[in-house]
């Protein structure tokens, strides 16, 4: 990498830094929190339209300079089970390194157990969808299981988004990638496909 590549992916990280911080993410939480709670995907999604865009290519960026150890460890244990290259895989990475961060970094027990709780459910979702990308992509039922996944998590996770530091970091980026996965699924209804990738 050279010293012009390493100055702009530099530059990106603060960008993408500070389009999370003036996304006014922080005054949302308990809004996202309550929709999300609710099971009510259209709600969380309008939520999400009144937040900037932030792509997950984006995200990983900044996982990965931000927390470079678990987004190494996290890369190899998805890239494990789902081979090939495909946006979910990309949120599935980035959303294994956000609760990785959240359990190193909170002080919690009761969120600590949460997290782990999380953790285990985001090994049956790894499993499932490895399986499902061989056979072909994943279906809406199984999509759908996952965004059930990421609306109970983010019921947890939310409130902490008024911690500043590492714990922010790390679930706006978990908040930001329920938000994709919900938009993913909307745009693959609307379309009628039935297989996602």
């Amino acid at each position: 990498m050279t010293r012009f590549d390493m100055l702009n992916e530099h530059l990106t990280v603060i960008n993408i830094l500070e389009d999370i911080n003036l996304s006014k993410i922080k005054s949302k939480s308990q809004q996202i929190s309550g929709a999300a709670a609710s099971g009510n995907i259209l709600k969380v999604n309008q939520i999400f339209d009144t937040l900037p865009d932030v792509s997950v290519d984006s995200l990983k960026t900044l996982l990965r300079k931000k927390f470079p150890v678990e987004y190494k460890n996290s890369e190899i244990i998805v890239s494990k089970k789902i081979k090939g290259e495909s946006k979910i895989k990309d949120v599935l990475i980035a959303t294994l390194v956000s609760l990785r961060v959240v359990k190193n970094e909170s002080k919690d027990p009761e969120i600590t157990e949460k997290v782990n709780d999380s953790l285990e459910q985001f090994d049956k979702i790894l499993f499932k969808v490895g399986n499902a990308m061989g056979a072909g992509g994943l279906s809406f039922i199984l999509l759908a299981f996952i965004i059930q996944f990421f609306m109970s998590a983010t019921v947890v996770l939310a409130p902490l988004l008024a911690i500043s530091g590492l714990i922010f970091v790390a679930v706006a980026a978990f908040i930001f990638l329920t938000g994709m996965t919900i938009k993913i699924y909307i745009e693959a209804k609307k379309m009628r496909k039935k297989v996602i990738d």
